[in-house]
């Protein structure tokens, strides 16, 4: 089961139709940046809508409002890149734990 506190990748290449939706500027060749996000809902996608499934869970874009089964719907979100600072405390004789 998908969780909200985790994103996932999109199985197929984004085209930007949901740009105005979600506020985002034109964002040319930065699809590597756009993932997935669980809402909490459970229910046949609306088309335009996206959706987890999937072994591995990738989300997917609905087609169309012909849907009878029920997924985890997801929405888009862009992400941005944070450097990791790693913290090393130094101990007596140089040693480190």
């Amino acid at each position: 089961m998908p969780r909200k506190d985790k994103l996932y990748p999109l199985a197929e290449s984004y085209h930007g139709t949901e740009e105005k939706q979600i506020n985002l500027p034109s964002l040319g060749n930065m699809s590597n940046r756009i993932m997935a996000q669980y809402i909490g809902e459970f229910r046949p996608p609306k088309k335009g809508e996206w959706y987890l499934s999937g072994s591995q869970i990738e989300a997917y874009q609905c087609c169309s409002d012909s849907f009878t089964t029920s997924y985890h719907i997801a929405r888009i979100v862009l992400t941005r890149k944070i450097e990791t600072i790693e913290i090393v405390k130094v101990l007596d004789n140089g040693r480190t734990r």
